[in-house]
C-alpha cells in the first residue's frame, strides 16, 4: 500500500468518495493489499476522493507481466483541495455576474499559485468591465434628472470606447433638443411664431420630438394668422372676411367665436345703415313739409300784409270823409 497516501487519508478521515469519468468506485486504498481484486483491472481508472476538507484525485494503472497477467497496480494521487476551492469561488463570482451582481470579487486568500494569478486577472477583468459601466450608469442617472454633462471623462477603452462615443452623441442630441426647444419657447413668449427647429441634427425619436414641436407651432400659428387677417380686415372696414381652415379643440371654438362676432357685427352695421336710410328718408319728408309750410306761411303773410295795406287805405278814406262831417257839425253849431 501507499503509506504516504494512507497516512494522509488517515489523518483527514474519509468523509465521502465518488467516481468521476464513469469509472467504478473501488477501495483503491485497500486494493494495493488485495492484488486478486485487481485481476480485472485492464485500463486506467480515475476517481476523486474527499477526505474531510481535502480533495484528492487518484489514477489506478494495472501492472502486467509478460503473459498479460496483472501482477500489481500503480496508484497516482494528487491533492486538488486548492484547485476545487478556487473553482467553487470562480463559480460563485461568475454566477453573481450572470445575475447582474458585478460587485462580487474572487477571494484571493483561497487561491494560490496559478489559480491565485488567474483569480487576480479575473478580478482585474471585472474591474475593467464594471468601471465604465458604473461611469455610464452615473451619467445616465444625471441625464435622467435633467443634468446633461458637457463632456465625459473616464477610462473607456476598446468596445467601451464605442459606448463612450454613443453616450456623447446622445448627450449632444439632447443638448441640441433642449437648446432648440428653449429658443422656440422664448420666441413664442415674445410673440414670434415664425421660428422652427432644425431637423437636420436629429435622428430617430429625437427627430420625431422636433417634428412634433414644429407641428405644434404650426397648429398655433395658423389660426393666429387667420385671426390676425380677419381683425386687420375689420380695422379696414371690410366685414366680409372670416377665418378659413379646419381647426380643432380650442382653435375650433376660437374660429366659431371670431366668425360669429364678424357676422354679428356685419348684421349690426346693416341694421344701422338701414336705420340711417330710414332717418334720411324721414328727414327728407320733414324737410319737404317744412318747405311747404314755409311757402304757405309766406303766402299767408303776403295776404296779411295786403290786408293791412287795404285797412290803412280804408282808415285814410274814413278820416277824409269824417273831416267834412266835422266841419258841417261846427257850422251847424255856430248857426
Amino acid at each position: 500500500a501507499n503509506t504516504s497516501l494512507t497516512a494522509t487519508c488517515g489523518r483527514s478521515g474519509a468523509r465521502s468518495a465518488r467516481a468521476v469519468d464513469g469509472g467504478p468506485v473501488q477501495g483503491l486504498l485497500s486494493a494495493a493489499s488485495r492484488g486478486p481484486a485487481l485481476a480485472e483491472l485492464r485500463q486506467r481508472q480515475h476517481a476523486e476522493y474527499i477526505f474531510g476538507s481535502q480533495v484528492f484525485e487518484l489514477f489506478s494503472n494495472a501492472v502486467t507481466g509478460a503473459s498479460g497477467q496483472v501482477i500489481g497496480t500503480v496508484i497516482e494521487w494528487q491533492e486538488l483541495t486548492q484547485q476545487r476551492a478556487a473553482e467553487q469561488e470562480m463559480a460563485r463570482v461568475l454566477q453573481d455576474a450572470i445575475q447582474g451582481r458585478l460587485g462580487t470579487r474572487l477571494n484571493l486568500d483561497l487561491m494560490h499559485g496559478f489559480m491565485g494569478e488567474l483569480g487576480a486577472n479575473v478580478n482585474r477583468m471585472l474591474d475593467a468591465i464594471v468601471t465604465p459601466l458604473t461611469q455610464t450608469s452615473d451619467y445616465l442617472a444625471r441625464i435622467s434628472h435633467g443634468d446633461v454633462p458637457n463632456s465625459i471623462s473616464g477610462n473607456f477603452q476598446g468596445d467601451f470606447k464605442a459606448v463612450e462615443e454613443n453616450l456623447t452623441r446622445s448627450m449632444d442630441a439632447i443638448r441640441v433638443l433642449v437648446r432648440d426647444t428653449q429658443r422656440l419657447g422664448e420666441a413664442v413668449a415674445n410673440g414670434n411664431l415664425e421660428g422652427r427647429a432644425d431637423l437636420g441634427p436629429q435622428e430617430g425619436e429625437f427627430r420625431r420630438i422636433v417634428q412634433g414641436v414644429n407641428a405644434t407651432l404650426d397648429a398655433i400659428a395658423t389660426p393666429v394668422r387667420e385671426t390676425q387677417r380677419v381683425m386687420q380686415s375689420l380695422a379696414e372696414g371690410d366685414l366680409t372676411q372670416t377665418m378659413n381652415g379646419r381647426f380643432h379643440g380650442e382653435f375650433e371654438r376660437m374660429q366659431a367665436s371670431v366668425n360669429g362676432s364678424v357676422e354679428q357685427l356685419r348684421g349690426l352695421i346693416e341694421n344701422i345703415l338701414s336705420g340711417a336710410d330710414l332717418i334720411s328718408s324721414s328727414s327728407s319728408e320733414i324737410k319737404n313739409g317744412n318747405m311747404d309750410l314755409s311757402n304757405r306761411t309766406e303766402r299767408q303773410a303776403s295776404r296779411v300784409q295786403q290786408t293791412t295795406s287795404n285797412m290803412g287805405e280804408l282808415t285814410e278814406m274814413v278820416r277824409r270823409n269824417a273831416e267834412p262831417a266835422r266841419q258841417a257839425t261846427g257850422l251847424a253849431a255856430s248857426a
